[in-house]
């Protein structure tokens, strides 16, 4: 696959040349690696160089370029309460890679991923035991694409419906991953992260005050 051959510099976001100079959307992002996980050099490779290269590549070919700054966190995870989620960053997007999705959140659905508002800081999760890269369109696109996408188009400002509202939450995320992903039509992405972002500062220019 061409996104696996994109340097380490790449895949973290840091440079990169697209095809319309200037007019690139950058999304300040935090990745973390969950520290409690007994991961194996493969594995956290694995991650980098296939799912991650892939989500990251999506989102390049339509101009939406993830500014990304390594970090260090774990995921303490006390029983019948929410988790504790170290090495997170005010006004940044927080993607957290662990091996399986706390119980106060999965509740025994076996989730690949999830993005809320944890505490006010902004988080996507995903659960490499059970993540995939781009599989089949409109139903199993990359788990780390369709759980930004979640933030990207604003979905973490609000709680996720349940039944079939939900449902439909999830299949409009998997719809416009399969047409960036195919098609290279990223224009609702762009239209969304352009807000996204705008919101991420405002955050930032709060906890500056603040602090």
């Amino acid at each position: 696959m061409r996104n696996d051959m994109m340097t380490r510099r790449q895949l973290l976001g840091i440079v990169g040349a697209l095809s319309a100079p200037g007019d690139e959307i950058v999304v300040p992002l935090r990745l973390l690696v969950d520290r409690k996980v007994k991961w194996s050099p493969e594995q956290v490779e694995s991650f980098r160089k296939d799912l991650w290269a892939q989500a990251v590549g999506n989102l390049l070919s339509c101009g939406v370029r993830l500014q990304v700054v390594e970090g260090k966190g774990e995921v303490e995870r006390p029983p019948e309460r929410e988790p504790v989620i170290s090495g997170l960053e005010w006004g940044s997007l927080n993607f957290v890679a662990t091996n399986r999705i706390p119980m106060h959140w999965d509740g025994g659905r076996s989730l690949c991923g999830v993005t809320t508002l944890y505490r006010g800081h902004h988080l996507c999760m995903v659960a490499l035991d059970l993540a995939h890269g781009n599989r089949v369109p409109f139903v199993a696109v990359n788990t780390c694409l369709h759980e930004l996408l979640h933030a990207l188009l604003n979905d973490i400002f609000e709680d996720r419906p349940s039944g079939a509202k939900g449902q439909m939450r999830e299949a409009r995320v998997e719809y416009v991953a399969t047409k960036l992903w195919l098609f290279g039509d990223g224009r609702e992405i762009r239209e969304g992260a352009r807000s996204y972002v705008q919101r991420l500062a405002d955050q930032r220019r709060r906890m500056s005050a603040s602090g």
